[in-house]
């Protein structure tokens, strides 16, 4: 088994399918900052699929989320979908949402059933300023039809200071509304947010917390293994939670492994040393000590940052 001396292994597996989204959200996308280039060759449905089933055969997969950059920008993501429902692994994704019109339905006949949402306002007006887009109608639509069709969906919330903390009792409403989790996301240290701007921007999770709390009453739920997140629980028993990176690191536990388009392996957001396996994954030695060294990549107890896009690799 390929574990570390903190008892972590890989248990999921996060597939960055492009490095490209629609939307220029300010944490995540820098005006002057040039798209990602990937130097190896762009990996088919076929060739994705191929590399997580090794994967999965060395690391009995719990979970596999398909991320971005926007995943919904990817041609084959349906066939995608379907290629990897075949391998007996629990399938979510996370997205924007714009451009799920006439996904919705194919996507949840391929097989997947869990999606995240990012919705970051309620107003147009904060979401022009977070997104540099219009579009939140039309987001809020297909959360809507998401629900219709029999997704189980999660919104997350990147918090901002200046720009959405005031909406954070509307958002929390919105998900309340419709009885989903809502999750609050601590700024990250990534691409242009690392060398500048970041403390100009970060909310921490006790200051999201205080902000909810002066029109709601809360208690904190256990965290669970694993899980990036912390709950709590509303008096009238919904949930949201804080993704405190920051503020409450969760390094410790970590099972997650990315890979992206090209092949690439990361197994932590702080290393932007890519470890590529596109051709010789099928080799088991090759593929153990990549893995291995993957996992040595992790952080002992917090995030450090890393000046590698979060558009290039997902969250």
């Amino acid at each position: 088994m390929i574990i570390d001396t903190h008892n972590r292994t890989f248990k999921t597996l996060r597939i960055s399918l492009t490095g490209m989204c629609n939307l220029g959200c300010v944490y995540c996308v820098d005006n002057n900052e040039k798209k990602p280039l990937y130097k190896n060759k762009i990996l088919d449905v076929r060739e994705l699929v191929s590399i997580t089933q090794v994967l999965h055969n060395t690391l009995a997969l719990k979970t596999i989320r398909l991320t971005g950059g926007e995943p919904t920008l990817f041609k084959d993501l349906v066939a995608l979908v379907a290629g990897l429902s075949k391998l007996g692994v629990e399938i979510k994704m996370t997205t924007n949402a714009y451009h799920l019109d006439g996904l919705i339905t194919p996507l949840f006949e391929a097989g997947l059933k869990n999606i995240n949402i990012s919705l970051d306002a309620t107003s147009e007006d904060a979401f022009r300023k977070i997104s540099n887009r219009k579009g939140l109608n039309k987001i809020i639509e297909n959360i809507d039809k998401c629900l219709d069709t029999g997704y189980s969906v999660k919104l997350n919330t990147v918090a901002i200071k200046g720009i959405n903390d005031h909406e954070f009792t509307s958002l929390l409403d919105f998900a309340k509304s419709r009885n989903i989790a809502i999750r609050f996301l601590e700024l990250m240290k990534m691409g242009h947010l690392f060398s500048e701007g970041f403390d100009k921007y970060f909310i921490s999770e006790n200051e999201i917390l205080d902000i909810i709390c002066s029109n709601n009453e809360f208690m904190k739920m256990k965290r669970e293994a694993n899980a990036t997140a912390n709950y709590y629980s509303l008096k009238n028993g919904h949930k949201f939670g804080v993704i405190a990176n920051e503020s409450d690191p969760f390094c410790g536990d970590c099972d997650r492994l990315r890979l992206d388009i090209s092949g690439n392996i990361f197994g932590c957001l702080s290393e932007n040393k890519p470890l590529n396996i596109a051709e010789n994954y099928r080799n088991e030695d090759l593929l153990t000590e990549h893995l291995k060294k993957a996992l040595a990549q992790k952080q002992d107890n917090y995030f450090v940052g890393s000046n590698l896009s979060m558009m290039a690799i997902g969250g």
